[in-house]
């Protein structure tokens, strides 16, 4: 019974995302573009998420640290306002076509300034911060508005957060959207589900 709970919030989660051609996800901009090509194409490869366990393992590590500070600042330990799963978008312009940049920060700590938590969770506690989190970080900061993001990483190993003061400007933004390079990242093959299929696969690791 448990299980089915799990794996329906899970797809209603990938509900809220429906693909559409001039909207960009944050997460977008942080991986290789032709993964946002192939869940247009097929979008069926998407449902796998639905039951891997490291993906639940994260929704539960997200929600159980929400709730955690809710509670906390409800109590006043916490000097802040709290919003979880918060969205916003910007419009910008990008060779002519208007394109929404869109994205949904973990936390935003609201006071004499606007912070923001970025929840991570991990196997382990090797090459933190990653290179790919820190720019989700501060494509976030320019989305919302931020003084800085903290980059917090929960690992069986350690828990530990990163601050990350940089914004991205409109530019960088405007640049990442017409990287085409594939992949971004050298790791990225290894753990992606249209690997079967592209033919940029690379063996790198």
């Amino acid at each position: 019974m448990i299980q089915e709970l799990l794996y329906e919030y899970r797809r209603r989660e990938l509900e809220k995302h429906i693909r559409q051609e001039n909207v960009y996800w944050v997460t977008d901009l942080c991986r290789c573009p032709l993964k946002r090509i192939y869940e247009f194409e097929y979008p069926e490869l998407i449902l796998q998420e639905i039951y891997n366990p490291s993906y639940i393992l994260g929704d539960l590590v997200h929600l159980g640290l929400e709730e955690l500070l809710k509670q906390l600042s409800k109590e006043g330990h916490l000097n802040y306002d709290i919003d979880v799963e918060v969205e916003n978008e910007k419009e910008i312009n990008v060779d002519g076509k208007k394109i929404k940049v869109r994205g949904r920060a973990d936390i935003l700590l609201k006071g004499d300034d606007v912070l923001g938590i970025e929840i991570k969770s991990a196997r382990g506690d090797t090459g933190m911060p990653h290179e790919h989190h820190i720019l989700q970080c501060k494509i976030y900061s320019w989305l919302f508005d931020t003084s800085k993001f903290i980059l917090l990483y929960i690992t069986p190993d350690r828990v530990t957060e990163y601050e990350v003061k940089e914004r991205a400007s409109e530019d960088d933004i405007v640049n990442l959207i017409k990287d085409t390079r594939a992949p971004r990242w050298s790791w990225e093959c290894r753990y992606c589900r249209f690997a079967v299929l592209c033919p940029f696969k690379s063996l790198k690791s």
